[in-house]
C-alpha cells in the first residue's frame, strides 16, 4: 500500500508542516507489507488506526481501492469534491485527506 493523492483543506498541509508532522502523516499509507486486495480492509483499518490515533486524522482510499476492498468506503474524489464544493464554508478547520492504492 502506498500514498496516491492528498487534498489539503484550510491549509492542513501548512499546519502540519509548521508542527513538523507533515512527512510523518504523508508516510502513513506507505506500508509495503499491506496490499489493497479483497479481504484486506481489517489490516488496512488496523494499520491506519494505530498510526493515526496519536495524530487524529482520518483515512480515505482511492475509488479503485474502495471498489477492490468491497466495503462501504468513501473514495478520494467524492470526499474532496464535497469538502471543497459543498462544505467549504462549513468545515472551517484544517483537514488533510490522504488516499492510498
Amino acid at each position: 500500500m502506498q500514498t496516491a493523492q492528498t487534498h489539503s483543506h484550510r491549509r492542513a498541509e501548512e499546519e502540519l508542516a509548521d508542527k513538523t508532522l507533515l512527512q510523518e502523516v504523508l508516510q502513513l499509507a506507505n506500508a509495503p507489507l499491506i496490499g489493497v486486495a479483497p479481504g484486506m480492509s481489517p489490516d488496512i483499518k488496523n494499520h491506519f488506526e494505530s498510526r493515526l490515533a496519536e495524530l487524529g486524522w482520518a483515512n480515505d482510499p482511492t475509488a479503485p481501492a474502495a471498489i477492490t476492498l468491497g466495503s462501504n468506503i468513501a473514495n478520494f474524489g467524492r470526499v474532496t469534491e464535497e469538502l471543497h464544493e459543498l462544505f467549504f464554508h462549513i468545515v472551517s478547520v484544517p483537514v488533510l485527506i490522504i488516499s492510498f492504492e
